[in-house]
């Protein structure tokens, strides 16, 4: 009952473009995720495997980084960076071949590397400098060596900064930053999530009230808008691109169990 209701609420709602997924039923996150405010696709063996592939998911509160199955939400290990783990305020999580980044809203870039067995590791920690300019929320990957960091604006705007992963430096870049009469949204926008679509270079920014994902293109341009339900996403924190093609997004508990929705792309 649930899937058919969801699924007539979005077919039904106004889009600036056709939907591109359809929604499963809501997969509930272990308690220890109720504050879940970030997510990443794992890569490796089982990533492409519905059955198999895992995501990063994290808290805002604790350097601990959790794998987490697709299917069914159940917790397959966790890395801790630090023992006992560091505290900060983390926004967004992202990952590259050989290491795992978590972001600070102080922009603070934590580095851990990706090991065989999960666990406690060693870690460095950056200043990307964007501090000076706005707090963070959400970070991906940039495709060229580099880092793309959300910042939390007021009214609408979004603004986005590239960190470079080869001179890490505290010299963020600005990548796109664009007010709301240039984007195809709702006024008031509030952007929580960042992720990159790694076979098309676009850029997928998750936003809410209303609940929505904008893909921007490779060169920072909005192309589609795909529309949520509010009432499923009470506060969308995580978002995430599968290797089978999968959109997930990740809800905080708000005192409640936390739940990631799977939208599954249409055949």
């Amino acid at each position: 009952m649930l899937r058919a209701l969801l699924s007539f609420a979005l077919l039904t709602l106004p889009s600036a473009a056709a939907q591109e997924y359809e929604l499963p039923d809501q997969i509930r996150l272990e308690k220890v995720l109720e504050e879940v405010s970030g997510l990443a696709p794992v890569d490796g063996p089982g990533a492409d495997d519905v059955m198999r592939a895992m995501v990063y998911a994290h808290d805002d509160e604790r350097g601990i980084v959790y794998l987490v199955e697709t299917n069914g939400g159940h917790i397959r290990g966790k890395i801790k960076l630090g023992k006992p783990s560091v505290k900060a305020d983390f926004e967004g999580v992202t990952a590259t071949e050989d290491f795992l980044y978590l972001v600070t809203s102080s922009g603070l870039i934590y580095e851990a590397p990706i090991e065989d067995e999960p666990g406690t590791v060693r870690f460095n920690v950056y200043d990307t400098g964007v501090s000076a300019r706005c707090e963070v929320e959400g970070l991906t990957t940039s495709g060229d060596g580099g880092l793309f960091l959300l910042c939390k604006e007021d009214r609408g705007r979004l603004t986005i900064h590239r960190w470079s992963l080869e001179t890490r430096l505290s010299e963020p870049e600005v990548w796109v930053s664009l007010p709301p009469r240039d984007l195809p949204v709702p006024a008031g926008m509030r952007w929580t999530g960042l992720e990159r679509d790694t076979k098309t270079g676009d850029v997928l920014v998750l936003g809410h009230s209303p609940a929505l994902v904008m893909r921007l293109s490779s060169e920072g341009e909005p192309k589609s808008v795909f529309r949520l339900v509010d009432g499923i996403h009470p506060q969308p924190e995580g978002i995430a691109l599968t290797a089978y093609g999968s959109l997930l997004i990740a809800d905080e508990g708000r005192g409640k169990r936390a739940t990631m929705k799977e939208y599954l792309p249409k055949d």
